[in-house]
């Protein structure tokens, strides 16, 4: 007899390998990375129709792996080269030591190297506030790991702090009291990281002009007293461009009103009937900020013509 051979059938197909490295980078050259069939002959292949390059590695104890950093083993067409910022189809096989070839694993690798970048906007129309600014926040892209504290804020208090989108937060910012300049919201660089690991870049700072201090309190400085004059002229210094409101007895006295560089002139629309009354003004600026009151003013009015001797 012949010397015995003996021979192993394998017409079963070997098992799809697994692709288990990530399927989103920023890795420029990624490694790609998998199990599949022990000692089986794994092609990995990036690219699709005519240009493609392929990897042929050994799953030596299961495992696979391919360093796109390497020079493929073969090549096909042109080659592919990696999408740098856009999607690279993965394609891998293995053939079994019978040349029993897998159905193929796929991939879509997308390599994203860009910097997530910040814009940030606020609510406020007006070019001077005095009230509470809401600023945006917004990312091009969604992003992990930002928080308020990221914020930088001056000239105010960071209040209530949403996360609106996966793109957007917004910020609350209470301006300091008694300023005039302006308040500024800022996000740094290489806080917060995309979904592929990039850090963003820093935001232009954004600012908001706030006023939120009073005027002085005005002072009157012409009234007659007693005033024969039912409808008495009243003089009164404050802030120019403000809105004097003129009381009397604690009332708001009705009545016109004119200014010359923060002198106003104010005249009661109605007169006043004969009595004791104290007088006092408040001025309001441009964005809403009021004064305290001026020093009281003792006025009489007795308009009434004495008796006849």
């Amino acid at each position: 007899e012949a010397t015995v051979q003996d021979v192993v059938i394998d017409a079963v197909q070997a098992g799809v390998p697994v692709i288990a490295s990530t399927s989103l980078t920023n890795d420029t050259t990624p490694v790609i990375s998998g199990t599949a069939e022990v000692g089986s002959s794994v092609n990995v292949t990036l690219g699709s129709g005519a240009n493609t390059s392929t990897w042929t590695v050994v799953a030596t104890d299961g495992r696979w792996s391919i360093d796109t950093g390497v020079a493929s083993t073969s090549t096909a067409g042109t080659g592919h080269t990696i999408a740098v910022n856009g999607a690279n189809a993965v394609s891998v096989t293995a053939t079994d030591s019978a040349g029993n070839v897998s159905a193929a694993a796929t991939q879509t690798l997308t390599v994203d190297s860009a910097a997530p970048t910040v814009t940030i906007t606020d609510d406020q129309a007006a070019v001077t506030v005095n009230g509470d600014i809401t600023f945006t926040i917004t990312f091009s892209e969604e992003v992990s790991g930002f928080t308020a504290s990221d914020i930088t804020v001056a000239n105010g208090t960071a209040g209530t702090f949403t996360q609106t989108s996966p793109t957007t937060y917004t910020l609350v910012v209470t301006p300091d009291a008694g300023l005039a300049d302006n308040v500024s919201v800022g996000v740094a660089a290489n806080i917060a990281a995309d979904l592929a690991g990039n850090n963003n870049t820093a935001a232009t700072t954004a600012t908001q002009a706030v006023d939120t201090a009073a005027p002085s309190a005005p002072v009157i400085t012409g009234i007659t007293t007693p005033n024969s004059d039912s409808t008495p002229t009243i003089t009164i210094t404050a802030e120019a461009g403000s809105t004097v409101t003129v009381y009397a007895n604690g009332a708001v006295l009705a009545g016109n009103i004119t200014e010359v560089s923060g002198t106003f002139t104010f005249t009661p629309t109605a007169g006043l009937p004969d009595g004791n009354y104290r007088i006092t003004a408040t001025a309001e600026d441009a964005v809403g900020n009021v004064s305290a009151e001026a020093t009281v003013q003792d006025v009489v009015i007795d308009a009434v013509q004495a008796g006849v001797p």
